[in-house]
């Protein structure tokens, strides 16, 4: 089942060596959508892959509520979250196997979210065998896959360079929590941890128009694995 896997050893050392700072400059965070939209046999149509997008942006402001962090479309950026497949993924592995759904490498400003991983997690956490088999109503479903990608995309910036505030806690309900897997990660409302929230109040700029939200809803618990 998947987890959010990032080979990051020599990174978290790299980290620990840089002085924290608060700085003031907004970051600008581009989400680029670079999947073919092809899951379990059918393509997403424009109106599908709208509302797919809109979710994942809302979850993002979300997630970084009360921070200078803004996420814009794009290709290219000084940060980036790449929404893509799995490389090299058969038909029939897509199928069969649930894999890591981001991967960020060490001292990377770019991440990559495996929406064809999430679109299967999210098959498993309803219950369904496929899309159109599904009690669930399609736009609810495709609303729940945007919101599993924006969870993901925010967790993954945490273990981007010089960031350093996801660490994969055992929290089952938190963005730096371990797990992607299960219904909470596409339609509760997540949290970051204590210790994550404490990083990042001294690597990203306070945005002074509001303030960082302090969700705690109960959710339920998502499978873990190291």
């Amino acid at each position: 089942m998947a987890i959010r896997r990032t080979a990051r050893i020599a990174g978290l050392a790299l980290i620990a060596l840089v002085p924290l700072s608060c700085t003031s400059r907004p970051i600008t965070v581009v989400v680029a959508f670079a999947t073919a939209w092809t899951f379990d046999g059918q393509t997403l149509n424009a109106d599908d892959r709208a509302v797919v997008e809109e979710a994942t942006f809302s979850c993002l402001r979300e997630a970084f509520e009360g921070f200078a962090v803004s996420f814009i479309r794009g290709d290219s950026g000084d940060r980036v979250i790449r929404v893509e497949d799995t490389p090299g993924t058969p038909a029939l592995y897509q199928r069969l196997s649930l894999g890591a759904a981001g991967l960020t490498f060490p001292m990377s400003r770019v991440s990559s979210v495996r929406i064809d991983i999430l679109f299967l997690d999210e098959l498993a956490a309803l219950h369904c065998p496929h899309l159109n088999a599904c009690a669930m109503r399609r736009t609810a479903f495709l609303e729940g896959l945007g919101r599993g990608v924006g969870a993901t995309a925010a967790h993954e910036l945490g273990h981007q360079a010089l960031l350093g505030f996801t660490h994969d806690s055992a929290c089952a309900d938190c963005y730096d929590g371990r797990s992607s897997r299960g219904y909470a990660h596409f339609f509760g409302v997540e949290r970051w941890s204590a210790q994550a929230m404490s990083r990042m109040k001294q690597v990203l700029p306070v945005d002074r128009t509001s303030r960082p939200a302090t969700r705690s809803p109960k959710l339920e618990d998502r499978s873990t694995m190291h």
